[in-house]
């Protein structure tokens, strides 16, 4: 998979998955436009990759951003290629105590404002001749799980939109895939998550993933792949991986 040379925007590319993303892309000769809220944690970012690298620190939520900052990427990288869209928010929330605030929030960072940006993204003077766009979403928003009402209902609806995104942009020459992620056991957000959990309860998590739990790596190469000219034909799919906790 080469993806010399093109330019690709991360979000939540300050850690995590969205971190593994964006140097694992850049090994693969990709020029990446790394966004998050944390200035240091992308300049650690930019200095784990391995081909040129441009931070761009911001709240993704502040959409009258957006276009000043993708004006900014343009300038510097050239017109973009491909979009990674891996800045989310992790709720664990029974049903009866999610409230409006919390559900603004969420839905805010997973999914208006991943709208929002693929709105501009795309229009011809941002973009280039062919263009592809990834958004993670999470096993989660296949299957659900307690607590986790707010949460689904934000990936389920990515997996929703990729659909109907991509017939919108097919006639432009634009891919949009989304990936759905099981158990990622090395990433902060999981780490987060873990801390709350019994000793029992993370052995039962483990067990429901056939294969064992993911790694921010292997979330990575799937999205190399579907922004790669091997997924030239692959469009509006949700690319489940899981290591076979959807299919017990």
């Amino acid at each position: 998979m080469n993806l010399e040379g093109k330019t690709i925007v991360v979000t939540g590319a300050s850690s995590g998955i969205g971190r593994a993303i964006a140097i694992h892309l850049s090994r693969l000769g990709a020029k990446c436009a790394l966004i998050g809220r944390d200035e240091k944690r992308l300049e650690e970012t930019k200095a784990a990759c391995a081909s040129e690298a441009f931070c761009v620190p911001m709240d993704f939520t502040d959409f009258a951003a957006h276009e000043p900052a993708l004006s900014q990427i343009v300038e510097r990288l050239g017109p973009v290629f491909g979009f990674v869209h891996s800045a989310g928010i992790e709720q664990t929330v029974l049903l009866q105590f999610v409230n409006p605030e919390q559900l603004r929030q969420i839905f805010e960072l997973n999914v208006y404002s991943a709208i929002q940006f693929s709105g501009l993204l795309t229009k011809k003077k941002y973009r280039t001749e062919q263009q592809s766009l990834v958004f993670i979403s999470s096993i989660m928003g296949i299957v659900g799980n307690k607590g986790l009402t707010a949460y689904s209902a934000t990936k389920g609806a990515l997996i929703a939109m990729v659909r109907s995104m991509a017939l919108e942009l097919a006639s432009k020459q634009v891919r949009v895939n989304a990936i759905s992620p099981g158990h990622i056991a090395d990433s902060g957000m999981t780490a987060h998550m873990e801390s709350t959990l019994s000793a029992e309860a993370l052995q039962k998590i483990e067990e429901n993933h056939p294969l064992g739990l993911g790694k921010c790596e292997d979330v990575a190469a799937s999205v190399a792949f579907l922004l790669s000219d091997g997924a030239r034909w692959i469009t509006g799919q949700n690319l489940v991986v899981d290591g076979g906790y959807s299919i017990r």
